[in-house]
């Protein structure tokens, strides 16, 4: 049995600035790929 999906709600102002971040200058890949992750979660990838 598989298990419930819980949804994920993610602020606008969040949104933007996970967006803004996995963009703009030279980051980890570690912590883009993680924001990257938040994003497709938030608009129901994955689910």
């Amino acid at each position: 049995m598989s298990r419930p999906i819980t949804p994920f709600a993610l602020p606008a102002a969040d949104q933007a600035a996970l967006e803004k971040f996995t963009r703009t200058g030279r980051r980890p890949v570690r912590a883009v790929r993680r924001a990257q992750a938040l994003l497709a979660l938030a608009t129901g990838i994955g689910q």
